[in-house]
């Protein structure tokens, strides 16, 4: 009785609109981008906006296959204190987004904690400025196959993510390389987070 039961309720979960009403909800979301367009927000903005849905929907459908083929693709090794590749998407505002490198704080089965990290310019963007005491200069990041890069670690954009999000570095063609920080980078990332939580960051008045 009650397995029969268990079994409608997860029925009753799984059940999904008709085609037809998640065609009538894709045309809301094309003339709401439309909308979008208008504004000129960015650079190729509506693009990139759906090339991250059709993402979204694409990893979904590899998690799911690799569940129903007994390898749970979410639950891949992503390591404390090394270094991938992410796509943070597209977000509201003025929130991280694209492709960046990520360090890994925590692993869990399925997701990671992460810090973004963004390289060092000759002229720093002006976010990075008005949150200098929140950020943790790594200096040089040994690993990369062309050359070392000097990276900030964007501790205040701590967050949690899927693994199957986290890619390697590298590429098929160039091969994939392992890219780690030091134990003494690691330690500065982790003790700069310690001081946002515990609200010992000043930040800056921008009033």
């Amino acid at each position: 009785m009650y397995l029969e039961y268990s079994e409608r309720k997860l029925n009753k979960q799984m059940r999904e609109l008709s085609d037809q009403k998640l065609l009538k909800k894709c045309k809301a979301l094309y003339a709401s981008i439309l909308e979008l367009k208008k504004l000129c927000v960015g650079d190729n903005y509506c693009a990139n906006l759906i090339d991250w849905f059709i993402e979204v929907v694409n990893k979904n459908i590899a998690i799911n296959k690799s569940i129903a083929n007994g390898r749970n693709q979410e639950k891949y090794k992503k390591q404390r204190q090394h270094v991938y590749w992410i796509s943070f998407g597209r977000g509201i505002g003025t929130e991280f987004q694209d492709y960046h490198y990520a360090l890994v704080i925590y692993e869990a089965e399925y997701t990671a904690l992460v810090v973004p990290l963004t390289s060092k310019k000759e002229h720093d963007p002006k976010w990075i400025e008005s949150n200098k005491n929140a950020i943790v200069d790594l200096g040089i990041v040994d690993g990369y196959p062309d050359n070392s890069k000097e990276c900030y670690a964007c501790t205040f954009m701590l967050q949690s993510v899927s693994k199957k999000r986290l890619d390697r570095c590298g590429n098929k063609q160039d091969g994939y390389f392992d890219l780690r920080v030091s134990d003494e980078q690691m330690e500065r990332v982790c003790t700069k987070i310690q001081e946002i939580t515990y609200n010992n960051v000043k930040y800056i008045d921008k009033c």
